[in-house]
């Protein structure tokens, strides 16, 4: 991985979770995906990260029957619990986007981006790069959380 950023990537549908991933790799970032709470919760405890993309409607296990918005605000709270530091963009396409990123940015949420992506309007990149402009030094290719060892996994409660 050296070289590289390391996001972790979390949305139930996959086609979301390709279009960001392509995204990424086009920047020369390297990513982890999770469809579910439980995968995200999972990678967490093993990956050290630079950011996570998290969508805010998720399944908490591959067993539900459907999304749910509290299971996003869910793994938020987990990674504040446990690691203040680590960016969390947060995307939704609910029509409640204000309400929510409003109560996301009061949980410690770094940014937002709305689904569907705009990319003219608000290109996710950008919000990627101004996240990490903020965190990681602007002239090293490698998360110096990472390669310092800074930023360990987050550890299950």
């Amino acid at each position: 991985m050296s070289g590289s950023h390391l996001a972790l990537v979390v949305d139930d549908d996959k086609y979301i979770l390709e279009d960001v991933e392509s995204m990424l790799a086009s920047m020369g970032h390297e990513c982890r995906l999770a469809r579910t709470q439980e995968e995200a919760l999972a990678l967490l405890e093993k990956e050290s990260l630079c950011y996570v993309v998290l969508d805010l409607g998720l399944k908490v296990n591959s067993g539900s029957a459907k999304a749910n918005i509290q299971t996003g605000f869910n793994i938020l709270a987990h990674i504040r619990e446990r690691d203040k530091g680590l960016p969390v963009i947060i995307m939704t396409a609910h029509g409640k986007a204000h309400e929510l990123t409003v109560r996301a940015f009061k949980m410690g949420a770094t940014d937002y981006i709305k689904k569907p992506f705009d990319q003219e309007k608000e290109p996710l990149e950008d919000k990627i790069r101004d996240v990490m402009a903020k965190t990681c030094e602007a002239k090293s290719a490698v998360c110096p959380n990472i390669s310092s060892g800074k930023r360990k996994p987050v550890q299950p409660g």
